[in-house]
């Protein structure tokens, strides 16, 4: 600590595991450890009296430090601690979820992948029964597109003498829920 007439004291304050990182990053206190010195220089010379360094991770992973600093205090109060380490946790969760959104793209990607590479026709639905996807296969045969398809339109393919019990039988799937056999015609394209 310096004179009465020289800066105040910096206080650095960091969970002890985060010291221990490597704490590389766009900031003025990378390695915090290896240049504490020239770090607390340039937080002198900021007029930053406090530092608060907390690590956003997601799923055991860091991805980064936030740093919240103070020019009017020289140290952080604890419910201060606690709201960056709040906002961190928040931000962790964020994280993970995107990254589970990523994800799950992928295998929605990859499924269509499949559904496109076999010979049979293959489509989805939401649960109140509506066609949200058709593979490749469905528009070959039946010459129409994806989006003249979904929805309730498929019917317009289904053969007429079929097209009632098709109706009915799909209706009761949905009303119940269990799966059900159902065997129909599809009308092709020619």
């Amino acid at each position: 600590c310096e004179g009465l007439d020289g800066p105040p004291p910096v206080e650095v304050v960091a969970p002890p595991e985060l010291m221990e990182l490597d704490l590389q990053g766009p900031t003025y206190f990378s390695h915090v450890r290896e240049t504490e010195e020239k770090s607390l220089e340039i937080a002198r010379r900021l007029g930053i009296r406090a530092l608060l360094l907390m690590p956003v991770a997601s799923g055991g992973e860091r991805f980064g430090i936030l740093a919240a600093a103070s020019r009017s205090r020289n140290e952080f109060a604890p419910q201060q601690v606690e709201f960056v380490r709040g906002i961190c946790q928040a931000a962790g969760v964020a994280l993970e979820r995107l990254q589970a959104q990523h994800e799950l793209r992928q295998t929605e990607r990859r499924m269509r992948e499949l559904a496109d590479a076999i010979p049979q026709i293959v489509w989805s639905a939401t649960p109140d029964g509506f066609i949200e996807h058709l593979n490749a296969r469905s528009r070959e045969y039946t010459g129409l597109d994806e989006s003249t398809l979904r929805g309730w339109s498929w019917e317009q393919v289904i053969h007429p003498d079929d097209l009632a019990a098709t109706r009915a039988n799909w209706e009761q799937v949905l009303h119940t829920g269990e799966p059900q056999d159902n065997e129909f015609r599809i009308r092709r394209h020619d």
